[in-house]
């Protein structure tokens, strides 16, 4: 049998099982967002509870809220990440390169709320470094310093998307790197490339479906996000994951196939995003390598 086939039949099994496990559970998911549920006395089917959620106060504003968090966090931990394979992968000190090495293979093993914490402990306003702009006489006090956390611009979010998705992003991206052949950078050289150019004609495009992909996956993880919006948020800005929430805790009934109709609206706005922003950016990369 042929390899790529022996494969597919290998993963086939966890397939059909994971397949069966989620397809079953959104397929609950739908029938009850148009209002099936008749352990609880609902069973006619209407569209009326999608009109609703998205009458709901502040919908619309959660939603670009989401994105925007999303794509911030996801565009920079790229730019970063990408820039941070490329130098690590040219690196000339292996010590060094070891040392980075294990920090961003730390940066991924630590779960989100660590960086949470670590986010508190440096940027809140009684932190390391307003207390250090302070003890240099640059604020007058550490609450001078931005509120940064819990802003309506959402940057403490920003920060812990930002630290976990530059070691994701920089140790996919330089482990394709690793593998390009040292002869294109010779021959770049000899006809007067330097490093910004060889990047850019080298070794981007050789990494761009890398790179595009680890962005999908950090996009698609930062859109549907709870646990970081919902210690970082405040009442003006709230993610939609939050806001999903805060409609799965209302005690009423009724409000149950509102909630479920959000849960798709949310699946199919995670879809459509998701493949807009890896086609937007390919086509910058492809633009950016010319």
């Amino acid at each position: 049998m042929d390899r790529k086939y022996r494969k597919l039949v290998l993963l086939t099994p966890i397939t059909l099982l994971y397949s069966l496990l989620i397809g079953g559970g959104f397929w609950i998911i739908l029938k009850e967002s148009f209002g099936n549920i008749p352990t609880l006395g609902f069973e006619d089917v209407t569209f009326s509870y999608y009109s609703k959620a998205m009458y709901t106060n502040g919908f619309f504003h959660s939603v670009l809220f989401a994105i925007y968090l999303a794509v911030v966090s996801s565009v920079l931990s790229m730019v970063i990440g990408t820039w941070t394979a490329y130098r690590l992968t040219r690196a000339k000190n292996q010590k060094l390169k070891r040392l980075i090495n294990s920090i961003m293979g730390l940066g991924i093993v630590l779960p989100y709320l660590y960086m949470v914490f670590l986010t508190m402990l440096f940027f809140s306003q009684s932190g390391v470094i307003s207390r250090l702009l302070h003890a240099l006489n640059l604020i007058h006090l550490p609450s001078d310093f931005p509120n940064l956390l819990y802003g309506r611009l959402g940057i403490g979010i920003i920060i812990v998307y930002v630290l976990k998705g530059i070691p994701f992003v920089t140790l996919l991206t330089m482990n394709v790197m690793s593998q390009i052949s040292i002869d294109f950078e010779q021959v770049a050289m000899t006809l007067g490339g330097n490093n910004k150019q060889i990047f850019k004609k080298i070794y981007l495009p050789l990494s761009r479906d890398t790179i595009v992909w680890s962005g999908m996956v950090l996009f698609a993880y930062d859109l549907g996000s709870f646990e970081v919006p919902y210690i970082f948020s405040n009442l003006k800005s709230k993610s939609f994951s939050v806001m999903l929430y805060s409609e799965y805790l209302k005690p009423s009934i009724a409000s149950i196939p509102i909630t479920m109709a959000m849960t798709v609206i949310l699946f199919g706005i995670g879809i459509i995003s998701v493949i807009l922003f890896a086609l937007l950016v390919r086509t910058v990369i492809r633009r950016f390598h010319r």
